[in-house]
């Protein structure tokens, strides 16, 4: 793990709100992830920055347990491009710890335990924008490494 400190950045993407509360998010994140890939949002986004996606988590009712955003989308510049359906956020900067996760993502099974072990360690969270980076090391999902963004207070 290491701190950081990451500038401010837009997203467009597909959305749900959801909660952690009786198992709830399980279903709603892997719809999500289903919608997400099935329906090629790279393509739909003609201002996206690259290929690299986030997986992000925003506007936390108040704690990890409660509701809350979850999107999954590209950094784009602005919002002058939005396609029909889709949500834009934009993403405050301030200071992060960051966790790099490695394996077998098909399943989101490595990604699931960290996020397990985060809500575990007792951090400093602030609640307000968490993120995951799918850059070109995630581009094999068998053998991908993803670096998740705490945001702390």
């Amino acid at each position: 793990m290491k701190t950081v400190k990451k500038e401010a950045f837009k997203v467009v993407g597909l959305g749900i709100r959801t909660t952690n509360e009786g198992g709830k998010a399980v279903n709603d994140l892997a719809k999500l992830w289903s919608n997400f890939l099935s329906q090629d949002v790279a393509s739909l986004i003609p201002n996206r920055k690259s290929d690299t996606f986030y997986g992000i988590y925003t506007n936390y009712e108040s704690d990890h347990v409660h509701p809350y955003d979850a999107i999954i989308g590209y950094e784009v510049p602005d919002f002058s491009q939005v396609p029909e359906g889709m949500v834009t956020k934009e993403m405050e900067g301030g200071t992060f710890e960051v966790i790099t996760v490695s394996g077998d993502m098909r399943q989101g099974e490595p990604i699931a335990q960290a996020w397990q072990e985060i809500n575990e360690k007792g951090l400093p969270r602030a609640y307000s924008n968490d993120f995951e980076i799918y850059d070109e090391r995630a581009a094999n999902p068998a053998q991908a490494v993803v670096d998740i963004y705490v945001a702390l207070k």
